[in-house]
């Protein structure tokens, strides 16, 4: 069963990731439900029961990222790095 994943953080290192992403969709190991380039405190990126799982993808900044995540209500363990 593949994880639905919401990708988060787009900006520099995605495109290099985007062909592990694909594989791994491919496998049926992720069906990527979403993608979010940025988000702001008092933003409401989705509905947490939607995704299993976020993959912050991004080179730099992962803890303000997920600070940001558990700020959503998004628990830390469905944070990965990318």
């Amino acid at each position: 069963m593949a994880y639905k994943t919401l990708i988060f953080g787009t900006d520099d290192i995605y495109d290099k990731l985007k062909p592990l992403y694909d594989e791994q969709v491919h496998l049926g190991n992720l069906e990527i439900v979403a993608r979010v380039d940025a988000i702001n405190e008092s933003d409401k990126i989705c509905d947490v029961d939607n995704f299993d799982i976020v993959i912050i993808s991004a080179h730099n900044d992962f803890y303000r990222r997920m600070k940001l995540l558990e700020a959503q209500g998004i628990p830390r363990n469905k944070i990965l790095d990318g």
